[in-house]
């Protein structure tokens, strides 16, 4: 009962000062190389009071080394920073009847810009007793999937963001595949020869230890995982590193926040596969980042909270 889903995929996109005009901007797939030269600079400089960055779960992981690093190897001064990730993961769907918004949720939350979002399901958890039920329907919307031209009428898909983001889909589905899951439904391709447009392609049976189920995929691929008890799906779900964002579908409002609240993910979005918005917060936990972005609390990382303590005397 809980959709969890991808993260970013990005990669580099050019030269970038490290410091400009009294601003700092890092570069994080060229930084990774250098993270202690790069921390070393940033946290040695008062140009720079704060460090956000978005990106994909491993991007996180040399994050601290840019702007924490150790005095004896890197900078000697401590940088404020917000560093929301990915994550990947699946909606998970309980019940013996289907949530209104289960299929056009899954949807949305897994080929929106051809799967290419942090909050991209990777998996889809359904339970046994409507996981055929399911199957069936978002399948029927899968075969609708058309990748292409964006300016032609049948167009929904668009291309991947590079050669190897086609190949990591490919990869993906023939892993499953040779794990013992089956495509029940694919989508078409009418882009140009040599374009970077991935056949959107369901999958059923696959198995927790798929690659889709343990990386992100970020493309159009979608595996179902079937699961019997409510405790069954939040244990698969938080069995991830990540924690970005997961999705409950259920009829049953106390199972969807009971469910809802076991889930180790920084946002959760309850029979909705939309949950982006400025109004609210927006970041995960576990290597899904820390800090938030939007809302009120988004601010808080960008100031600092001060304690004024002053002795009033009675008059």
């Amino acid at each position: 009962v809980a959709l969890v889903f991808s993260a970013g995929n990005e990669r580099d996109q050019g030269d970038c000062p490290l410091l400009e005009g009294g601003y700092g901007c890092i570069n994080p797939p060229k930084a990774a190389k250098n993270a202690l030269v790069v921390g070393a600079t940033t946290s040695d400089t008062d140009a720079m009071t704060s460090f956000s960055s978005w990106g994909p779960v491993d991007d996180g992981r040399l994050k601290p080394d840019l702007v924490a690093p150790g005095c004896e190897e890197g900078g000697e001064g401590f940088i404020h920073s917000t560093v929301p990730g990915g994550g990947y993961g699946g909606p998970g769907l309980c019940g013996t009847s289907m949530a209104a918004p289960a299929v056009s949720g899954a949807m949305a939350s897994k080929f929106r810009n051809s799967g290419q979002t942090c909050v991209c399901a990777n998996r889809i958890l359904v339970q046994h007793g409507i996981y055929d039920r399911f199957a069936a329907a978002l399948a029927s919307e899968v075969a609708k999937l058309s990748a292409g031209d964006g300016l032609a009428d049948e167009t929904n898909q668009g291309p991947l963001i590079n050669a190897d983001a086609v190949r990591k889909v490919t990869a993906h589905r023939d892993d499953a595949v040779a794990r013992g899951a089956r495509i029940i439904a694919r989508g078409q391709v009418t882009g140009p020869a040599g374009g970077h447009f991935a056949r959107a392609a369901l999958l059923v049976d696959v198995p927790e230890d798929a690659l889709l189920a343990r990386e992100e995929t970020f493309g159009p691929l979608a595996g179902l995982i079937r699961f019997d008890e409510e405790a069954d799906a939040i244990r698969i779900a938080n069995a991830t590193t990540a924690g970005l964002a997961a999705y409950v579908f259920t009829n049953d409002h106390d199972r969807g926040v009971r469910v809802s609240e076991g889930l180790a993910y920084g946002i959760v979005g309850l029979n909705t596969g939309a949950v982006s918005t400025e109004v609210a917060p927006f970041g995960g936990i576990k290597e899904s980042g820390f800090g938030r972005e939007g809302s009120q609390f988004g601010v808080d990382d960008y100031v600092s909270l001060k304690l004024i303590a002053a002795e009033i005397k009675a008059k």
